[in-house]
């Protein structure tokens, strides 16, 4: 398509995306995050059963065994694969099976935001299908350039046939 930089991910060619789009986490956390271990010996508000049972994923008998999984998000959360393990025991749920890549490189920026977003779209998507592989996908940055080609690295090297992503941006012109 005209207009279209060379290297653009196929995922972006529907429509023209320009490097100074970026997306954004739907939650937005002001000030600095404290993250302290949940050790309640029974956690409050809605379980993995309940969200299970209100999806109708119990009326299922698949786990999410032989799946992958894969979570795009931007600049990934040093935090996640403890916050997805405490999540897991605190739940009774099986010890979750993540691998983590960054098509990019390693990113070196730290987003409360972003961080918080990305341990709780690994810990939902492990407590709807807890047997399943998870691939925690980590744009370098927030720019839709970014995401998409992440999202094409979950399916073309990862072989992720579940993507989740949990952002949003302003619409543009060509979008309509």
């Amino acid at each position: 398509a005209q207009g279209i930089p060379d290297g653009t991910p196929a995922s972006a060619q529907a429509f023209e995306v320009t490097d100074n789009i970026n997306a954004r986490p739907p939650i937005w956390v002001l000030g600095p995050v404290r993250a302290t271990p949940f050790l309640a010996t029974s956690p409050g508000g809605v379980s993995p059963a309940k969200v299970r049972h209100a999806y109708g994923f119990d009326q299922i008998t698949g786990d999410g065994t032989g799946q992958t999984i894969a979570i795009v998000d931007a600049y990934g959360s040093p935090t996640a694969a403890n916050d997805l393990a405490v999540f897991s025991t605190a739940f009774g749920l099986p010890a979750a099976q993540l691998k983590v890549y960054y098509p990019s490189g390693k990113v070196n920026n730290l987003n409360s935001g972003w961080a918080l977003e990305t341990s709780l779209d690994l810990q939902w998507a492990h407590a709807i299908a807890p047997k399943a592989k998870l691939a925690l996908i980590v744009a370098k940055s927030a720019s839709l350039s970014n995401l998409l080609a992440a999202v094409d690295y979950a399916v073309k090297t990862v072989g992720a046939k579940q993507v989740s992503m949990s952002w949003g941006s302003s619409e543009f012109s060509s979008e309509a």
